[in-house]
């Protein structure tokens, strides 16, 4: 995509944390790869299409010996939707660990130097590292150790951004990420539009059911919800794309938008009024740096706590700044 430059620029802030793996079919041209790539976004050819719907449907089917449509046939329907609607491949989210597994497994270097994020002895010490997760393309992410505490690295087996409406219990597809264990990896099975997707397509192939789009936020938010052995952290931190017109004045122009709540309008007008959307840090182009002397658990603190742990960003229903 034409922000892809600025994607790999943000990502480079978390470095110290965090590993992109882009996978892509065929190769990228050399003008759309940024001269500079981070290490820590990693580009992976997978071939053409017909080679990663075979991949896919080979991981998605491994526990079924023989599927009702020829394999042959499901591989090229597959390839053939994913041609027509590439947006389709946002279904397998849940899946990726488990599709993509042998890129997350320690190499024989690491193993030699003894490298590897494990810890505990246990099947874990195979893999390279201890998370997993996916996000969305369009989002510049920055300094994410800023963001992402130690809790929920160390006490939560899912970790999931959204926007205030936790209500929802939805597992979020623009950033949520699991600790890497056949525990998560293997959730999505309960979702049957991955795990016999074979039966999917041949009542496609039939005629005796169209082709639709599934949420993979739906059916693995409920399929989680079924399991009492999940520890899920349903945290209020958005990376937020809100929408933008002629006359708003948001950090589009100057600073950085962030926000806590889900109070909108629906034309998107006046979302810095407060009982619109919270504006939780908005800076001047002289006033940027500020962010930057933020605790890292700012938004935990609360604005009215006389202690020395209080901080006066803690209430987030109050505009930080305005200009």
């Amino acid at each position: 995509p034409p922000y892809f430059n600025l994607f790999c620029q943000s990502a480079a802030g978390s470095m110290s944390l965090v590993d992109f793996l882009i996978f892509h079919t065929n190769d990228i041209p050399n003008y759309a790869i940024p001269q500079n790539l981070p290490s820590n976004v990693i580009l992976i050819n997978v071939g053409d299409v017909i080679s990663l719907s075979k991949h896919i449907v080979d991981k998605l089917l491994d526990r079924k010996f023989g599927g009702v449509l020829n394999h042959d046939e499901l591989v090229r329907s597959y390839a053939m939707h994913m041609n027509k609607y590439p947006y389709v491949l946002v279904e397998l989210k849940a899946a990726l660990a488990h599709i993509f597994r042998e890129y997350l497994l320690l190499s024989e270097d690491d193993e030699a130097g003894g490298g590897g994020k494990g810890s505990d002895g246990t099947m874990e010490n195979k893999f390279r590292y201890s998370h997993w997760g996916y996000a969305d393309l369009d989002i510049v992410f920055g300094d994410l150790p800023r963001w992402i505490t130690n809790d929920e690295l160390t006490e939560y087996d899912i970790v999931t951004y959204g926007f205030g409406d936790q209500e929802r219990v939805y597992i979020r597809g623009q950033f949520t990420f699991h600790k890497l264990n056949p525990k998560t990896t293997d959730l999505w099975r309960d979702c049957k539009f991955l795990s016999d997707i074979d039966e999917r397509f041949e009542r496609v192939a039939s005629g005796s059911e169209k082709l639709r789009f599934e949420s993979a936020e739906g059916c693995y938010s409920h399929v989680i919800l079924q399991k009492q052995n999940i520890r899920v952290k349903y945290a209020v931190k958005a990376f937020s794309d809100a929408v933008q017109n002629s006359k708003s004045d948001t950090a589009h122009k100057h600073g950085l938008f962030l926000s806590m709540g889900k109070n909108i309008g629906k034309d998107g007008a006046n979302i810095n009024h407060v009982g619109r959307r919270s504006v939780v840090y908005k800076a001047g182009i002289d006033r940027g740096s500020d962010i930057l002397s933020l605790p890292i658990n700012w938004f935990e603190l609360e604005n009215n706590d006389p202690s020395s742990t209080g901080h006066r960003y803690g209430d987030y229903n109050i505009p930080l700044q305005q200009e």
